[in-house]
């Protein structure tokens, strides 16, 4: 038999501190536990199993902090996602616009990559609207709307100017795009009382087609050399209200926007 005291320094010897402690005994693969070394391990398996909208409620009304950080997560995941599967197409062969797997239908779907959010887009048809009009039209958060062009990633963007030595000028395809936006934003500022009217009225939204920003992607840019980055620098400066992004800047944008912190703690 031992004394109380000799059981305290057993008990202290082997690591448990004497007092009052209850201890669970279960099964290994059935217990999580947590600390700094598997907490984002713990986390990444919480965003993967994508549970149900009950999980979410719960989660949200018993720890909201905990809640906004996974949801946070998973957006970013999701848009991580979004981004490979760009960098897949790029590979393949679609359409600009003909068919549910064409550029224009990918692209306004995943509009979030031009860094911009938007609210869901306007349709044209629904607004009534006909003549040279984009088939939609993006409505921002600060209440404003802009245009987004979608061309083909296999199209020249810039060109040598072989007259001028060092310089660059737009490609017909570029040229032909660009001419279609000055078009669009030429009819949008004609009728922009009746688009914002008939946007209320069919939407229930209030939206300003002050100055619409246009966007047109075209075109590649991953092996270009410094001087053609310039060259659509200088020309895009040239423009009002219109840019030319590639759908190697997309990807390179959405990567930023993707890349969530690596040290994610809660």
């Amino acid at each position: 038999m031992i004394g109380d005291v000799e059981k305290r320094k057993l008990i202290s010897k082997q690591g448990v501190k004497y007092g009052s402690t209850e201890y669970i005994i279960a099964e290994k693969d059935k217990v999580i536990i947590v600390d700094d070394r598997n907490k984002k391990q713990l986390i990444q398996q919480v965003l993967d199993k994508g549970y149900s909208s009950d999980f979410w409620k719960l989660l949200i009304n018993s720890y909201p902090d905990v809640a906004n950080k996974l949801s946070a997560g998973h957006l970013q995941m999701k848009r991580g996602t979004v981004v490979d599967e760009l960098e897949v197409r790029l590979k393949g062969d679609f359409s600009e616009t003909t068919g549910n797997d064409s550029w224009q239908k990918w692209i306004y779907t995943h509009n979030w990559l031009f860094g911009v959010n938007y609210h869901d887009p306007i349709e044209k048809q629904k607004i009534n609207i006909t003549g040279i009009m984009p088939d939609y039209l993006f409505p921002t958060l600060d209440q404003f709307v802009d245009v987004l062009e979608i061309k083909l990633p296999s199209e020249n963007v810039v060109i040598k100017d072989t007259s001028h030595n060092g310089s660059w000028v737009w490609s017909d395809a570029s040229n032909y795009a660009i001419g279609q936006v000055v078009n669009y934003l030429g009819e949008i500022e004609r009728l922009r009382f009746e688009i914002e009217r008939n946007i209320r009225n069919v939407y229930e939204l209030e939206f300003s087609l002050l100055k619409p920003r246009a966007f047109i992607l075209i075109g590649q840019s991953t092996d270009w050399l410094l001087p053609q980055k310039e060259g659509l620098r200088k020309l895009n400066n040239s423009l009002h209200g219109i840019e030319i992004i590639t759908y190697s800047d997309l990807i390179n944008r959405g990567r930023v926007f993707s890349d969530f912190s690596k040290d994610l703690t809660i």
